[in-house]
C-alpha cells in the first residue's frame, strides 16, 4: 500500500471518528484505465498519484440537495468525482486565471478549487504541485508539493486536534495548520512567504 493510499485511509477513519457524514457519499473507486481514458478524453495525462486518488474514491456523488457541509473531506472542501471535476474544467476555461493543465480535485461549491498542476509533474512522473484556485482572487499559488502532502497535511492535523467537529461542522485551527502545512512542504513559497 502507497504512503498516499495510507493517508486516505487515515483520513477515512479520522471523519469515521467525527461521525461526518462523507463517507456515506463517498463512491467506490475506478480502475486505471478508465482513469486514464477519461484523462485522454480531455487530452490530459495524470499523474501516479491522481490515478491513485480515482482508484480509492471517485469523490462524492453528485445528487442533487445534499448539504455542503455533509460532504467536506478537508475543512471547506469536498472531494469530487471524475465526472465533476470535468465539468469544472470546461467551465473554467474561459477564467483567464485558469490553466488547461490544472485539474480540479477538491471544490467548496462556491468556486474556489484545490488543484493538481500537471504542467509541473515531478521528474519521475508520479505527482505534481497542488494550487488553490480561489474565485475573485488574482494570484494563484501552490499549496502543496503533492496530493500526499495535502492529505498528510489534513491527517496531521486531525491527530493533533487542529481539525475537529463543532456544532456538527468541520473546523480548523488556521494558525496551526499552517505550521504543519509549512513542515509538510517546505520547498513551498506559499508557507515560507507567510511567516
Amino acid at each position: 500500500m502507497s504512503a498516499l493510499t495510507k493517508q486516505l485511509d487515515s483520513l477515512r477513519l479520522h471523519l469515521q471518528s467525527f461521525g461526518m457524514p462523507t463517507l456515506g457519499h463517498l463512491q467506490p473507486g475506478l480502475d486505471s484505465d478508465a482513469v486514464v481514458s477519461v484523462f485522454k478524453s480531455v487530452g490530459l495525462v495524470p499523474t501516479a498519484e491522481i490515478v491513485e486518488l480515482y482508484n480509492w474514491s471517485n469523490g462524492v456523488t453528485e445528487d442533487g440537495g445534499i448539504l455542503l457541509d455533509d460532504i467536506h473531506f478537508i475543512p471547506g472542501f469536498y472531494l469530487m468525482s471524475i465526472g465533476e471535476s470535468i465539468a469544472h474544467l470546461k467551465a473554467n476555461k474561459g477564467d483567464a486565471r485558469w490553466s488547461e493543465k490544472w485539474w480540479p480535485i477538491l471544490a467548496n461549491g462556491g468556486g474556489d478549487f484545490y488543484a493538481v498542476d500537471l504542467s509541473q509533474p515531478s521528474n519521475d512522473g508520479d505527482s505534481s504541485p497542488v494550487i488553490k484556485f480561489m474565485l475573485g482572487y488574482p494570484k494563484v499559488d501552490i499549496e502543496y508539493t503533492s496530493i500526499q502532502t495535502l492529505i498528510k497535511t489534513f491527517v496531521e492535523c486531525c491527530d493533533l486536534g487542529i481539525v475537529y467537529m463543532d456544532g456538527g461542522y468541520l473546523e480548523m485551527d488556521d494558525a496551526k495548520q499552517y505550521v504543519v502545512a509549512k513542515r509538510n512542504n517546505p520547498d513551498v513559497d506559499f508557507w515560507q512567504e507567510a511567516s
